[in-house]
């Protein structure tokens, strides 16, 4: 009687294990299968738009066969939708054949809506058709990087593990604790080619409005502007190209242009990084404008390499 107990109780116990294995497997199959669908889904659909975009741009495509990629963008198609398409097509020649784990790239904010989003969905089209799964977000500077610039920027990340780009997140916005006046010291003299002399037509023209000391002011097209929220104007490359466009403070002694300096660190530049003396002022100037803002790029990084 005690024996036909025990048996039966183990009968139980291997049929509810059974169950149990029967379950998990079918639980992991179907996780497996949901993944493998998401993968091609993704594939499929970006295709399908590829060809949608090529077909709105009117370019009859080059086919190459035997590609683990298949069907994708050749040279001139890149360079009629994407700015700097030369550039992008050397990225994208790049990951063809090296197949990183991760690609990082950055560029303006508006590249999703530039040339009616044809442009974004060529880059996004490249990375998803060589196999990746991407995430992108547009940051801003005073938002991510504790900088006191409005410096909206997108950011594009592109893993060739799915599971990875599932873990990955970008960072979360922080608070802004650093204000203009913590990196442009209005008391201490910069050296006198930063100063507009009086005869100037910076001065002539604007002088009389460049007075506040808890402020920092442009130029642009539409005349002078002084920077809301206390705020440091986006730095941009024109600043190498048309002098009086490098935003203009007014301190102790005058009325000037912020020094590369304290470009650099509205940039967030580490306090030792400098430019050696073959870089012109222009030059210098230029880059910085060129540059991305240093935390924010830093900060997700720092995301990427967790879950790598």
């Amino acid at each position: 009687m005690e024996q036909s107990k025990i048996a039966k109780n183990f009968s139980d116990f291997v049929t509810l294990t059974s169950i149990a294995i029967l379950v998990i497997a079918k639980f992991l199959m179907f996780q497996f299968a949901k993944r493998a669908f998401v993968l091609y889904a993704n594939q499929l659909y970006y295709r399908v738009l590829l060809v949608s975009m090529r077909a709105v741009v009117k370019k009859k495509p080059n086919c190459m066969k035997n590609t683990s990629s298949g069907d994708r963008l050749n040279k001139s198609d890149i360079r009629k939708v994407v700015p700097s398409g030369n550039l992008f097509f050397e990225i994208a020649r790049i990951v063809d054949v090296k197949r990183p784990k991760v690609i990082f790239l950055e560029n303006v904010s508006n590249l999703v809506e530039h040339d009616n989003g044809r442009t974004f969905l060529v880059i996004y089209s490249s990375l998803a058709q060589f196999g990746y799964a991407v995430r992108y977000r547009v940051m801003d500077a005073h938002v991510y990087g504790n900088l006191p610039q409005p410096r909206s920027r997108i950011f594009i990340v592109a893993f060739l593990d799915y599971d990875m780009c599932e873990r990955f997140r970008f960072p979360e916005p922080i608070d802004l604790t650093i204000g203009i006046n913590d990196i442009v010291d209005r008391g201490e003299k910069k050296h006198g080619t930063y100063y507009y002399k009086a005869e100037s037509d910076v001065v002539q023209k604007y002088g009389k409005r460049i007075f506040e000391l808890d402020y920092i002011y442009r130029i642009s097209d539409k005349g002078l502007i002084r920077v809301r929220n206390h705020y440091c104007p986006t730095l941009a490359a024109n600043m190498g190209y048309y002098p009086d466009r490098v935003p203009i403070v007014c301190d102790d002694f005058g009325i000037r242009k912020l020094t590369h300096r304290e470009c650099l660190d509205f940039q967030g530049f580490p306090a030792d990084y400098g430019f050696p003396n073959t870089i012109t002022v222009d030059d210098a100037y230029r880059q910085i404008g060129n540059s991305v803002c240093v935390p924010v790029v830093k900060r997700i990084a720092e995301q990427i390499f967790s879950v790598l």
